[in-house]
């Protein structure tokens, strides 16, 4: 089992076999179950999970904050704005041309929200959200059968 932060090899343990169920549920930036002394008191703004290792070039373009949108080539942008959302309402532009179907999507994978949006939008539209629509974080996925696009964003 390896760690690795910020792209470099921070704690490694050799194990065979499987890894067993833990009865502790795990809780992010909690050391020891039960104990507050050990909890992380920092802030933790991001965390990104991998089933395989990055490189220190990978982990670099990852944790980019200020650079270029990194895109696939022939895939439409997508852009959410205001971001975070505080008024129950806001507007996403996005570069499909034909009709497309859009979901907001939960941090569980719950499709709390859905429509369809006809050609004549020229991609961009509002979405009004209920008034006791839960604030949290958000992925909005739209798709138009063939290619989908996901952006995040907050709602306050």
């Amino acid at each position: 089992m390896e760690l690795w932060l910020d792209g470099s090899l921070d704690a490694f343990l050799s194990h065979t076999g499987s890894i067993g169920l833990s009865p502790v549920q795990p809780v992010l930036g909690q050391n020891l179950p039960g104990n507050n002394d050990f909890n992380f008191k920092g802030a933790m703004n991001r965390l990104n999970f991998y089933d395989f290792g990055l490189s220190p070039s990978q982990v670099l373009d990852d944790l980019a904050l200020f650079t270029e949108e990194i895109r696939v080539q022939d895939k439409p942008g997508l852009l959410v704005f205001p971001n975070p959302v505080s008024e129950r309402q806001f507007t996403v532009r996005t570069g499909f041309t034909n009709s497309f179907q859009w979901e907001i999507i939960d941090l569980f994978g719950r499709v709390l929200k859905q429509g369809k949006i006809s050609d004549d939008a020229e991609g961009v539209f509002p979405i009004a959200l209920e008034q006791d629509f839960p604030g949290g974080m958000y992925v909005i996925r739209i798709t138009d059968g063939a290619i989908a696009a996901t952006a995040s964003f907050m709602v306050m």
